[in-house]
């Protein structure tokens, strides 16, 4: 807006200056033609008029010019002017923009320094989770190998032993031993002079319990496991009593063998539904089925296998180390994101690391 104002303000100067000019124009030629019509007198008069008014004109004219060049220098001025202060606003910017990309700079080193102290931690973390869980995973293979060979010795220390469950606290007296051969010999119908040879009888190792809770199972332990086998085998044959109460025989489990045995429950009971024969030689379950004979290792393969077969069976609990063991396998398939090889001694000192806080 100011800009077109001034413009017009110019305009108008113009159109004045013009006017002035032929107003003095005008005056001269009335003077020249009043000079040819007056006397001398009035002509010398005349002569001095005009060169009042020539001088009069010259100084317009210069006025003119001197406002022209004012008008001229303002208009430059008004024309740089902008262009200055926007070429000072322009260079602030680009001095601002420079600052904040130098800052930038500074803080994307900072940051990039941080990544990479992070990328170097979680390399060294990654590698040692792999080493780790390759050791753990070897530990774990180890610790099954001597578990099932230290079951598989206790269950040998224990194979001419017999369990027996039911028989009521306090029933067997003062020797245990001496009330089962007379309660074997009698049941069983033993010949006259039979030699059970039972070396040891006495109740499990635990707390008496109340009258109304179950009683504590006996074990026997017999010289010969020939004998041993020719007992267990008939007392299966033929149902107990004492006191009106059934008591059972069984082999004398470890530990281990028994809770997996446990885990059976439910697909025993099916089978015996239906009247599928099947079998359980230790921690194992062998099922005759219509196409033939299958064995299983564990609850959970005879489990699958049944449903497979149409059978509603529940998944069995119990034993989760297989599920763990497995679990820790598939952990092992693990790769690093940003990975170093691994020495050869990385592998073995994870597992001393390991070995060292296991036996803290």
């Amino acid at each position: 807006m100011s800009g077109t104002s001034k413009r017009s303000r110019q305009r108008n100067t113009r159109k004045q200056d013009k006017v002035e000019e032929q107003s003095v124009l005008e005056e001269i030629s009335e003077h020249e033609i009043s000079e040819h019509e007056e006397d001398p007198t009035e002509k010398m008069e005349g002569q001095d008029g005009t060169e009042t008014l020539r001088i009069r004109f010259a100084t317009i004219s210069r006025d003119i010019k001197e406002l022209k060049q004012e008008l001229s220098q303002e208009l430059t001025a008004f024309k740089d002017e902008p262009k200055r202060e926007m070429k000072e606003e322009i260079t602030n910017l680009q001095q601002e923009i420079e600052r904040k990309l130098t800052e930038n700079n500074r803080e994307l080193q900072a940051q990039q320094v941080s990544i990479s102290e992070a990328q170097a931690r979680i390399a060294e973390v990654e590698k040692w989770k792999t080493d780790a869980n390759d050791a753990l995973t070897e530990m774990m293979e180890q610790t099954r190998r001597m578990q099932e060979k230290l079951t598989d010795l206790e269950g040998k220390s224990r194979r001419n032993n017999i369990r027996v469950f039911g028989l009521p606290e306090d029933t067997e007296g003062s020797s245990t031993a001496k009330y089962l051969e007379q309660l074997l010999k009698t049941e069983l119908e033993l010949p006259e002079g039979t030699n059970l040879q039972i070396q040891r009888a006495h109740r499990a190792l635990a707390k008496k319990p109340n009258s109304n809770a179950a009683p504590r199972s006996i074990v026997v332990n017999f010289l010969q496991f020939e004998m041993k086998e020719i007992i267990l085998k008939k007392v299966w044959q033929k149902k107990i009593q004492v006191g009106g109460k059934q008591i059972y025989f069984d082999h004398d489990y470890p530990t281990e063998i028994v809770q997996k045995r446990r885990t059976y429950a439910n697909i025993k009971k099916i089978l015996k539904e239906k009247g599928i024969l099947f079998q359980t030689p230790l921690a194992k379950i062998r099922i005759h089925w219509n196409n033939g004979v299958k064995t299983y290792e564990s609850a959970r393969e005879a489990a699958r296998d049944m449903r497979e077969r149409g059978y509603n069976v529940d998944e069995p609990g119990g034993d989760n180390a297989p599920v763990v063991e497995e679990r820790q396998r598939g952990a092992a398939v693990w790769q690093r994101v940003k990975g170093k090889e691994r020495g050869p001694d990385t592998a073995h000192q994870a597992r001393e690391k390991l070995q060292n806080y296991q036996w803290r």
